[in-house]
C-alpha cells in the first residue's frame, strides 16, 4: 500500500524568474505545475527527488508536451523559445546591409550590361564599315582590272595624281598622330582616279574623285563617260572628266555624271609596278622597263613637252607621285589603297566642322584608331608580258 504525502510536501517552489520569461506570471506557472504534479503523485517520488525522477514516460513525455504547448502561446508574431522573445522584423543595421548589398549587385550588373551593348555596337560598326570599303574597293579594282591602252598618241590611259586649283593643292594631306601626337603615325592623301576601257566598240572613261573633302573628309563619286572607238582621241575622254564640274551650274545639283559611292573617305592612292614587281615612282631609282619612257618632274617644275615619253612621273603632294600613263603604255601591277572613318567618328567630325574647321582638323588627326584602311594588289592583264 502506497504512501499519501499531504499535498503542500509537492508544492513546487515559484520561479520568479521563469514566470517573468514565460510572460504569464503566477497563472502560466500554477498551469506548468497542474499539468506535470499528477504524474508525479501516481508515481509517489519523493520530495528530494522532484518532478525530473518520475516514472511511465510516456505519461511525462505528454506532460513536456503540453509544458511546451504552453510556451508557444502568444500573440501573433511573437513567440517563446526557451525563455527568450524572438521577433520576426529586421533591425535598421540588417536593411542597410542588404540594401548596401542589393546596390552592389545591381551596379555590376549594369556595368555588364553596358560593356556588353558597347561591344556590340562595335562590332555592328565594324561591320558595317568593313562591308562598305570591301564593296567600294572590290568595284574600284574590277574597273581597274580592265583598264586598256588606246595606242592614240597623247592620249591618258591611266591617271592617279591630287587634285589641284592652279599651283595650289585643293585637298591638303592628313597626318594622323596617337592621342599624345608624339608621333605621327600615317599620312593620309586623296587623288583622283582616271582610266580608260574599252567594251567591243565604246571606249569608256572612269573616274573616282572625293568630293567636298577640304578638311581632308569627303565622298567619293564614281564619273562616266564614253563615246564610239572610231572617235578616241588623245583627249576627248579624260578632257571630258578633267572639266566636269561635280555640281550642275543650272540648277545647282550634282552633276549626273556623278555618283555616289562612299562616305567618310579620308585616304585614296594608287600605286603602279612594272613587270619586274618594281615600284614606279618619281623618287625611285629602279630601271623600268625598256618599253617604258618615262619622264620626271618635280613638283616646282614647270610642265615639260611630252614628246615621245608615255609614261610621266610628277612629284605630287606629301611627297607622293603622280602617275600619268599615255600611249601604249600600262603598269603591269596597280596596288590600290582605300580609308574610310567610322560613322560615328564621322557625325562627331562633320559636328564639329560646322562650328570651327582647325578643332576639327585636330580632332580628325588623334583618331587613327577609327580609320579603317583597305588594300589590294590588281594585275594588268591587258599590260606587256
Amino acid at each position: 500500500m502506497k504512501t499519501q504525502f499531504p499535498n503542500r510536501a509537492w508544492k513546487r517552489p515559484v520561479n520568479r524568474s521563469a514566470e517573468l520569461r514565460f510572460g504569464a506570471g503566477q497563472t502560466r506557472s500554477a498551469e506548468l505545475h497542474s499539468a506535470i504534479s499528477p504524474i508525479c503523485n501516481r508515481q509517489g517520488a519523493g520530495p528530494s527527488q522532484g518532478f525530473r525522477t518520475c516514472g511511465r514516460p510516456a505519461e511525462y513525455n505528454s506532460a513536456i508536451q503540453q509544458i511546451e504547448n504552453l510556451r508557444y502561446e502568444e500573440a501573433p508574431g511573437r513567440f517563446h523559445l526557451l525563455g527568450r522573445v524572438h521577433s520576426f522584423a529586421f533591425t535598421v543595421m540588417e536593411l542597410l546591409v542588404a540594401v548596401s548589398i542589393m546596390s552592389l549587385i545591381v551596379y555590376a550588373l549594369y556595368h555588364m550590361f553596358n560593356q556588353t551593348q558597347k561591344a556590340l555596337r562595335g562590332s555592328i560598326t565594324q561591320v558595317d564599315v568593313l562591308e562598305a570599303g570591301r564593296a567600294a574597293l572590290d568595284m574600284i579594282g574590277r574597273e581597274l582590272e580592265q583598264v586598256t591602252a588606246t595606242g592614240v598618241a597623247g592620249a591618258t590611259n591611266l591617271y592617279a595624281g591630287s587634285v589641284f586649283i592652279g599651283s595650289t593643292p585643293a585637298i591638303a594631306p592628313v597626318v594622323q598622330s596617337d592621342l599624345d601626337e608624339q608621333q605621327p603615325l600615317r599620312t593620309n592623301v586623296l587623288q583622283e582616279l582616271f582610266f580608260l576601257s574599252r567594251r567591243t566598240n565604246t571606249w569608256v572613261g572612269t573616274g573616282y574623285r572625293v568630293i567636298g573633302a577640304q578638311n581632308g573628309v569627303g565622298t567619293l563619286y564614281r564619273f562616266t563617260v564614253s563615246t564610239n572607238y572610231r572617235f578616241i582621241s588623245a583627249n576627248n575622254l579624260s578632257g571630258a572628266y578633267f572639266t566636269a564640274d561635280p555640281t550642275n551650274r543650272a540648277t545647282g545639283l550634282l552633276s549626273t555624271n556623278f555618283h555616289r559611292v562612299a562616305d567618310g573617305v579620308i585616304h585614296l592612292r594608287l600605286l603602279a609596278f612594272d613587270p619586274q614587281g618594281r615600284r614606279i615612282g618619281v623618287e625611285t631609282t629602279n630601271f623600268f622597263h625598256p618599253q617604258y619612257r618615262v619622264l620626271r618632274q618635280s613638283l616646282r617644275q614647270a610642265s615639260l613637252p611630252v614628246g615621245a615619253n608615255n609614261v610621266i612621273l610628277r612629284e605630287d603632294v606629301a611627297r607622293q607621285t603622280k602617275l600619268i600613263f599615255l600611249s601604249n603604255a600600262l603598269p603591269a601591277y596597280l596596288e590600290l589603297e582605300f580609308g574610310v572613318v567610322e560613322p560615328d567618328t564621322l557625325v562627331q567630325y562633320d559636328s564639329m566642322r560646322l562650328a570651327s574647321a582647325s578643332v576639327a582638323q585636330d580632332f580628325l588627326r588623334k583618331r587613327a584608331n577609327k580609320v579603317h584602311l583597305f588594300r589590294q594588289r590588281i594585275p594588268i592583264r591587258t599590260a606587256w608580258p
